[in-house]
């Protein structure tokens, strides 16, 4: 993938989050609606899946175009502890989201997410497996591209251009060495990627629970400040 391919990616992304934000307008992500299913939903689950599938393909060397779920799981899982990987869900309240935690579970009998075994079997059969275009499929799986796109360096320019890259403001200059990991030091600052709806920090895992963010660690963009300010 070179650089035009990764605008263009980031451009696809944008635009399926979009659709996201919008349906979460009319239909609040809780605990009481996240098994939710209408027909636009099927929709941005095939396609945020259908890009996650392009980036993990496009980014293994040697290539592999046969390449599934199984061996994104052996080539990714190490080099990016994916599993531990939080994301923040930007909606109130704040939750924190790890499409890929069953990668990191030496008992799961599958390496495929719930999320992604949804979008096979609306891939195969979209009228079949309707109701499988739940709220917490489409919010997992455009999480889970948001994830992808904030791991691999080739999206540092776009994601730059779009605005997603946040740190501390001394340390502005520093966004690219920090984000395509090209520095390491024991109190490297974060950089955080944040969209509409999702923050992922590039260099230190989230903790386990939203009351345990330290606004000082992460420092992410305007909407995090928004959810995190300053004791």
């Amino acid at each position: 993938m070179d650089k035009d391919g990764a605008e263009l990616i980031v451009s696809w992304f944008v635009d399926v989050e979009q659709r996201l934000a919008g349906l979460l307008t009319t239909v609040p992500y809780s605990p009481n609606t996240k098994d939710v299913f209408v027909p636009p939903l099927s929709g941005i689950i095939l396609e945020a899946c259908s890009l996650l599938d392009v980036v993990f393909r496009e980014q293994m060397v040697p290539k592999q175009p046969k390449a599934n779920i199984c061996d994104f799981r052996k080539f990714y899982e190490k080099e990016f502890s994916l599993s531990a990987k939080g994301t923040l869900f930007y909606r109130h309240p704040v939750v924190i989201l790890r499409p890929f935690q069953c990668w990191g579970d030496p008992t799961a009998t599958s390496d495929s997410p719930p999320w992604w075994k949804n979008y096979n079997a609306l891939k195969h059969n979209r009228v079949e497996s309707y109701s499988l275009s739940t709220l917490e499929t489409a919010v997992e799986a455009v999480c889970a591209i948001h994830q992808a796109i904030s791991a691999f360096p080739i999206f540092y320019e776009a994601m730059k251009r779009h605005g997603f890259l946040h740190g501390r403001s001394d340390v502005d200059w520093k966004l690219r060495e920090v984000f395509c990991r090209e520095v390491y030091y024991a109190d490297i600052p974060e950089v955080m990627v944040e969209t509409a709806l999702f923050g992922t920090p590039c260099v230190r895992p989230l903790p386990e629970s939203v009351d345990k963010i330290e606004w000082e660690t992460y420092r992410g963009g305007p909407t995090f400040r928004r959810h995190f300010t300053a004791q």
